[in-house]
């Protein structure tokens, strides 16, 4: 299995052993015969089920998107996803982002910082990670990662209330992308209409 295909296919399974299983073994049959697992094989086999996944929500909500957060958010728990592994998810996130912001003040080029990463960043989704970075500051990273830590914490003390707190985590952090981008809009006019 080439590369990235390997990385997306771990990306939309996760760590459910139920669906490694069941996508494994649908891979499995759709490739067979050839030598290579292809990333187009992996694409058009695996992680059908749902109208939306993590990286939907994720990138809504540190691109500012509050209404697509929302959205996401309500149809993956309708879907049956854990609001939890939803949270954490945009924790990690917002973890990664701190990483990149990292390497790119101390002197490295986002495109740059973004091919090398490992785990490797989707090649469909590196132009909406760096335009994430455009936005967020390490400042602001931090206290994402704090706010979307804490719900985390909420969560697993209070799992009656996992979908309230996971919605006003997630929603704060749109919340947050949008305010970011509007003082980036005031500071430079010119850089927030290209």
């Amino acid at each position: 299995i080439e590369n990235e295909a390997k990385a997306l296919f771990m990306e939309l399974v996760g760590s459910s052993g139920g669906l490694l299983l069941r996508e494994t073994e649908k891979l499995s049959a759709y490739a067979m015969g050839q030598g290579v697992v292809t990333l187009a094989d992996v694409a058009a086999v695996c992680g059908n089920g749902a109208e939306a996944d993590s990286d939907d929500l994720v990138d809504a909500a540190f691109g500012g998107d509050v209404i697509e957060t929302d959205r996401f958010f309500q149809l993956l728990i309708q879907s049956g996803s854990d609001a939890g592994r939803l949270v954490s998810s945009a924790h990690m996130h917002a973890l990664r982002l701190q990483d990149f912001r990292l390497a790119i003040e101390r002197g490295g080029r986002a495109d740059h910082v973004l091919k090398s990463a490992r785990p490797p960043v989707f090649f469909k989704r590196q132009r909406i990670v760096q335009s994430q970075l455009n936005v967020w500051t390490l400042a602001a990273l931090l206290s994402a990662a704090s706010t979307l830590a804490g719900a985390v914490l909420q969560i697993r003390q209070t799992a009656i209330l996992a979908e309230s707190i996971g919605s006003r985590a997630v929603l704060t952090i749109a919340r947050n992308a949008r305010a970011l981008m509007a003082e980036d809009a005031r500071r430079d006019p010119v850089r927030s209409l290209r």
